[in-house]
C-alpha cells in the first residue's frame, strides 16, 4: 500500500511539473478535435469569442503550424494578468498546463441561461418562438443588452460593445426538456428579436453547437431563471446526436374517425404538402384538410378484400 501511494504522488508531482506533459496532451487535442481545440487556440490568439457559426473546416494543424501556435499562445498567456490564476493552475504551474486550462475554461466550456422546452434543434435551422414567461423575458432583456436590433427584429453586434463578443447573443436551449447531469443541449444564436411593452418577445434561434450539460443551477430572484455550465461536443459526438434526432423525427397523427383508430406516421413532417414541426402542429393540419372519408372507406374495403384473399371485392 505505501509503494501505490509513493507511486501516486510521484505521478501527481510529474502532472503538476511537466510542461511538455500538457504540451502533448493539448497537441493530441488539437489533432483529434480540430474543429474545437485548433479554433479555440486561433480564437484566443486573436482576441476573437469563439464562433460556432462559422461553416469554415478546420483541419488538423502540421507539427510545424502546432508549433508556432503554442509558442504564440504561451507567451500571450504568461504576458496577462489573470483574475483567478488558481482557475488555471496557479501562477507557478507549467505554462502548457495553464493554457490548456484557460482554453477548457473559456473557450470549450460554455455557462449561459437556459431555456427548457422539449423539442428539436439541429444545427444551422431556425427555431421561431413566442418567449412569455417572467423569467425568459429576463433572459431576452439581459441578453440584448450591447447589441442593436433595427425595424425587421435584426439584431447585430453595437459599435460600441466591448470586444471580444460573439456576433450574436448566445444562450443553451435545453430541447430534450431537462437540463440533469450530461443531458444533450444546443447553443443557439438569437439572430432576430421583437421585444413587446410588457417584455414578452418574438425570436428567431439558429442552433450553432452540441452540447452536454455538466452542472446547473437557478439564479436567486429570477424567477426560475437557471443557468447552465456546458461541454462543447466534437465533430462525431454532434453527427451522432443529429442522426439520432433525424431518424426519431416522426410525428404522429390521427384521422377524422378518432383518436387511435387510424393512426399515421408521417415521415419528414410532410402533410397535405405543408412542413410541420411538432405533433400538434401535425394534428391542427390534418384536421384542416381531412381525407375524404369516402376515400377512406373505399381504402379500408380494397385492405377487407385483399386479405380475404378476393383483390376484386366479388362475393
Amino acid at each position: 500500500m505505501k509503494d501505490i501511494s509513493y507511486v501516486n504522488k510521484r505521478i501527481h508531482r510529474l502532472v503538476r511539473s511537466s510542461n511538455e506533459l500538457w504540451k502533448e496532451a493539448l497537441g493530441r487535442m488539437c489533432f483529434k478535435e480540430p474543429q474545437l481545440w485548433r479554433k479555440s487556440l486561433t480564437s484566443f490568439l486573436n482576441d476573437e469569442d469563439f464562433n460556432e457559426s462559422s461553416l469554415d473546416v478546420v483541419d488538423s494543424p502540421t507539427i510545424t503550424e502546432f508549433e508556432s501556435c503554442m509558442d504564440a499562445s504561451c507567451k500571450k498567456l504568461s504576458s496577462m494578468s489573470l483574475r483567478n490564476n488558481f482557475e488555471v493552475g496557479g501562477p507557478e504551474a507549467p505554462v502548457s498546463m495553464r493554457l490548456f486550462r484557460y482554453i477548457l475554461s473559456n473557450y470549450i466550456k460554455f455557462t449561459s441561461p437556459v431555456f427548457v422546452m422539449q423539442g428539436e434543434a439541429f444545427i444551422g435551422e431556425p427555431i421561431q418562438l413566442h418567449l412569455f414567461e417572467p423569467r425568459y423575458r429576463i433572459l431576452v432583456r439581459e441578453l440584448v443588452e450591447g447589441y442593436d436590433m433595427d425595424d425587421f427584429g435584426n439584431v447585430s453586434l453595437s459599435a460600441e460593445a466591448r470586444l471580444p463578443k460573439s456576433k450574436f447573443p448566445k444562450f443553451v436551449y435545453a430541447y430534450q426538456g431537462t437540463i440533469g447531469y450530461r443531458s444533450p443541449a444546443c447553443i443557439v444564436e438569437l439572430q432576430q428579436c421583437t421585444i413587446y411593452g410588457d417584455g414578452r418577445a418574438d425570436v428567431t434561434l439558429v442552433p450553432c453547437a452540441h452540447v452536454w450539460i455538466t452542472k446547473a443551477w437557478e439564479r436567486p430572484n429570477s424567477g426560475n431563471l437557471y443557468f447552465v455550465r456546458c461541454l462543447r461536443m466534437g465533430k462525431e459526438a454532434s453527427n451522432i446526436v443529429e442522426t439520432g434526432l433525424r431518424r426519431h423525427r416522426r410525428y404522429w397523427i390521427n384521422n377524422q374517425n378518432g383518436m387511435g383508430e387510424e393512426n399515421h406516421w408521417v415521415e419528414g413532417g410532410i402533410i397535405n404538402g405543408r412542413r410541420v414541426r411538432g405533433s400538434i402542429q401535425a394534428i391542427l393540419a390534418f384536421y384542416e384538410n381531412p381525407l375524404p372519408q369516402a376515400g377512406l372507406r373505399q381504402g379500408q374495403n380494397q385492405n377487407e378484400n385483399e386479405e380475404r384473399g378476393n383483390p376484386d371485392g366479388e362475393n
